[in-house]
């Protein structure tokens, strides 16, 4: 799992949507408070403690990439840390720009850094899983392939559908489909990914007969495994 940590809301959104776009789903809640001396520490311990990547937003303030990456790795030594920079931010020519961080990647340029993030994730284990027994997602129009047949769907509909396969058999709340498939999820609310997923069910029923995502009252959402 990827956890992102961000004290900008603007840049979050804007670097999530890079994220999004390049299928690299991360999840986010909330921001650290700097204004609390406690605040970074607080926030780490409060993420799920199954992250095993974290990346850190540091393109609008240095100090915080430094001082993020460095509880991190007090609180949790077991996580990876890559830092995202804006390079324009130093006026120093250095190879390395974050000493306690195991990676990191200039976000300022403009094609580059989604394909340098990528490869940093594929080499540290992570991969999007696009298959689930009958279901399979393309990349390349961002829609699927049920049961043979094509199923045409909205991007926020192809993200749901990338992370329900990615965790396939287990149970997804709702605020976490909010947390990893949404740059702007502090904006929605669990009703708008009832709706997504209602509109899945809708398009998948038109080809099966039933529904690919099934609810669960009071914990969440998951593949039907009878599709």
């Amino acid at each position: 799992m990827i956890c992102f940590v961000s004290q900008s809301r603007k840049s979050s959104v804007i670097i999530r949507k890079i994220l999004l776009k390049n299928d690299i789903l991360s999840y986010q809640s909330g921001f650290p408070s700097l204004e609390n001396p406690r605040g970074i520490s607080e926030h780490i311990r409060s993420l799920p403690p199954c992250c095993s990547v974290a990346l850190i937003d540091a393109t609008e303030d240095t100090v915080f990439g430094e001082r993020a990456c460095k509880v991190i790795k007090e609180i949790l030594p077991h996580i990876s840390t890559v830092v995202l920079y804006d390079k324009s931010l130093f006026d120093t020519e250095k190879f390395k720009y974050f000493a306690m961080a195991d990676h990191e990647t200039d976000m300022s340029r403009n094609d580059e850094p989604s394909f340098s993030l990528s490869a940093i994730l594929t080499s540290l284990g992570y991969m999007p899983k696009y298959e689930y027994k009958h279901l399979k997602l393309v990349k390349e129009d961002q829609s699927a392939i049920y049961l043979g047949m094509k199923m045409t769907l909205t991007e926020a509909e192809y993200r749901i559908l990338l992370y329900m396969c990615t965790k396939a058999e287990q149970i997804s709340t709702p605020e976490d489909i909010l947390s990893f498939c949404f740059a702007e999820s502090y904006r929605m609310v669990s009703s708008n990914i009832k709706h997504h997923i209602s509109h899945i069910n809708e398009k998948a029923k038109a080809i099966g007969g039933r529904k690919l995502i099934l609810s669960e009252r009071g914990k969440g959402y998951k593949i039907n495994d009878l599709m």
